[in-house]
């Protein structure tokens, strides 16, 4: 599949932002909109290919709002995990004020 993230990731993003009980049940929520992550393959004029992140199908009304009450409650570690990890995926664009 050209997901980005395997469930394999997912339980271990969930594990470094190291979530307390009440912040895990926004964690479902937000795992099924990051699996829906695809990976578009391209090729530029020159027949270089680039790979880019497709949030196409990612329901971005819905991670936000299961995402926004997570990341108020995150303590700054969390925060800093967190942000490394938007960054990483490179989906800053698709979360903006998070």
């Amino acid at each position: 599949s050209n997901a980005v993230l395997s469930d394999a990731q997912l339980t271990g993003i969930k594990n470094r932002l190291n979530l307390t009980p009440e912040q895990e049940r926004y964690w479902p929520a937000i795992a099924a909109e990051l699996r829906k992550m695809e990976y578009r393959k391209e090729a530029d004029a020159q027949g270089v290919h680039t790979a880019s992140v497709d949030t196409s199908k990612m329901d971005m009304a819905k991670l936000k709002s299961a995402g926004l009450p997570l990341v108020m409650s995150f303590d700054d570690e969390q925060k800093d995990q967190f942000k490394g990890l938007v960054h990483l995926l490179g989906i800053e664009s698709a979360l903006p004020g998070l």
